[in-house]
């Protein structure tokens, strides 16, 4: 095992290699593997500039490796042993800095970009081709920092990577705590969530409607209305409808969460969340974080905003904005929140929450606090806030909020085409696409009902206000049906122009019934899935690619699926 902790005591760089009085790494073995854990006991204040340890381990060559994302929105995919994994284009950094950056990792960690070494948030899984046998490291670290694992099949070692960067500690401080696990998906999974003893707050799965990928923030009092009309009717009809969420687009401006456009919403916020709780449970967006410049509560409150030790207040991307982040350790801040979610519950009786762009909280690391416990620190803040009503996450490190969020999104946004913008794939891996979208749902199926449940995003079925081919409407939605615990659609169901479209529509609403009973992908856009439904065996074929997959005896154009009964 090779040590490397580079820290700065008495304003002298230091570079510790091995284990010392004060840094111990305690080795343990379990069954079917291993746990280390790395304590460091500084007998004066130090601040980390970097921290990782290596072991030697054997990758082969047809070892297929994950690379789990940094929050909800960022890729998600799986790689061969010998490929190179990719940042985005070099020539849009400078950009990314200042401007989209925040939702990403780079400054927690850079990708090499070299042949053989791939990267991985929280956890990393290595797996034979037949899927048999999963060989996985995981964190138990998460209330003290990030942690990333690097696979590098050229050196032969995996590398465990403790975000303290600029973290300042002066007490016993845990850098690593990880386990290494070895047997089947399941057996792996279940361990590991085990070890963590996280456990979901809920196993019901939700479906319903969100007014985003339709009309985005152009809604009102008459389209939410009117949509409600639309869900109360395919209720009636049989078909299950727990959620009516309305998403961003009523407030004045991000941080004025309580300042309702009057044009828009004439009534207020509390007649509609009344009428939607008649039949299903009203939900509402908001990004508890995210102060806009423009906004009352920034003029007013600029004492409320986080800044670094230089007074420098950080900006961050929203809604083609550059805003500005609240302090969650500012006691005035926690009580500000605390009325935003009172008024939101008690007052306009909404009974579930969408809370976003929760990475914003954080941006810096506080003197003593890693980004990974100041992440873990602003989610128990909310669900404190939130006390007992429904939080979907969106926009979050996932593993600060397991056992934490009853729901959470686990993938990027989905787009109105198939591939997404390709300006904005060159500079974020949490760009918008809905090709990115269906693979995220898929390689993020293992924290499911382990840690939370999972929301792939929406499905579209519509013709209007949309690109997507019939073939890719229906792959995503099969997908999302299939894969996802939260089944939402943004559709105005009246505007529907085909009666087979409204049939396609309860086919996918009970299709999110189902069970999965096995599943495997293949060159990492194409997956097979066994499932159980209506006490039947079926196998779908989802064929990401854009080439046709030939599989079983089965040929599956592409962009689409194709399913048959086992």
């Amino acid at each position: 095992m090779k040590v490397y902790l580079k820290f700065k005591r008495n304003n002298k760089t230091e570079i510790l290699t091995e284990e010392s009085t004060e840094f111990k790494i305690y080795q343990e073995k379990i069954e079917n593997g291993y746990r280390i854990k790395g304590v460091f006991s500084p007998n004066i204040p130090i601040t980390f500039k970097e921290s990782y340890i290596s072991l030697d381990y054997k990758i082969n060559d047809n070892d297929i490796i994950s690379a789990n994302g940094y929050q909800s929105w960022t890729e998600t995919s799986e790689y061969n042993a010998l490929d190179t994994q990719y940042d985005t284009n070099h020539f849009f950094h400078f950009i990314n800095k200042y401007i989209i950056d925040t939702g990403g990792d780079r400054k927690i960690h850079k990708l090499k970009e070299k042949k053989g070494i791939i990267s991985s948030h929280k956890y990393i899984y290595l797996r034979n081709e037949d899927n048999t046998n999963y060989r996985l490291f995981g964190s138990l670290n998460s209330e003290n920092c990030f942690t990333i694992f690097e696979s590098d099949y050229n050196a032969q070692e995996m590398r465990i990577y403790a975000d303290f960067k600029d973290t300042t500690i002066t007490t016993d401080k845990t850098l690593f705590d990880f386990v290494y696990l070895e047997g089947t998906r399941d057996y792996v999974f279940d361990k590991f969530f085990e070890l963590m003893k996280i456990y979901p707050i809920t196993d019901k799965k939700i479906k319903g409607f969100t007014s985003w990928y339709n009309y985005y923030t152009n809604i009102n009092e008459e389209i939410i209305l009117k949509n409600v009309e639309n869900f109360k009717k395919f209720k009636e009809e049989g078909n299950r409808v727990d959620i009516f969420q309305i998403d961003d687009g009523y407030q004045t401006f991000a941080g004025d969460w309580l300042d309702i456009i009057p044009e828009k919403f004439p009534n207020g916020l509390m007649p509609i969340a009344d009428e939607i709780n008649k039949n299903f449970m009203s939900g509402l967006w908001l990004a508890p974080f995210c102060v806009s410049p423009k906004s009352r509560l920034y003029k007013e409150h600029p004492d409320y905003i986080l800044r670094n030790e230089k007074g420098k207040a950080p900006r961050v991307f929203y809604a083609n904005e550059r805003c500005f982040v609240l302090d969650i350790y500012n006691e005035n801040v926690v009580r500000y929140l605390r009325r935003v979610f009172t008024t939101v519950f008690d007052k306009w009786h909404f009974k579930m929450v969408k809370l976003d762009f929760l990475y914003d909280a954080c941006v810096l690391p506080r003197l003593d606090k890693s980004r990974g416990k100041v992440m873990y620190d602003a989610v128990n803040l909310l669900r404190t806030l939130c006390s007992n009503h429904m939080i979907l996450g969106c926009g979050v490190p996932l593993e600060a909020c397991y056992g934490i969020f009853e729901y959470s999104r686990i993938g990027c946004d989905v787009s109105l085409d198939y591939e997404g913008d390709k300006v904005m794939s060159l500079v974020s891996k949490e760009a918008v696409s809905t090709k990115k979208a269906i693979l995220d749902t898929v390689n993020r199926y293992v924290i499911n009902n382990r840690a939370l449940l999972n929301d792939p995003d929406v499905f579209f079925l519509r013709t209007n206000n949309i690109s997507l081919t019939h073939n890719e409407k229906m792959l995503v939605a099969v997908t999302n049906a299939i894969f996802g615990s939260v089944l939402f659609t943004s559709d105005d169901f009246s505007l529907y122009e085909d009666e087979k479209i409204y049939e396609e529509l309860k086919y996918i609403w009970h299709l999110n019934d189902s069970e999965i009973l096995d599943y495997n992908i293949y060159d990492k856009d194409k997956i097979k899935v066994l499932i159980s439904l209506d006490e039947k065996e079926y196998i779908y074929y989802l064929n990401a690619s854009d080439n046709p997959w030939s599989i079983d005896d089965n040929t599956i154009e592409k962009r689409s699926y194709k399913y048959i009964e086992s």
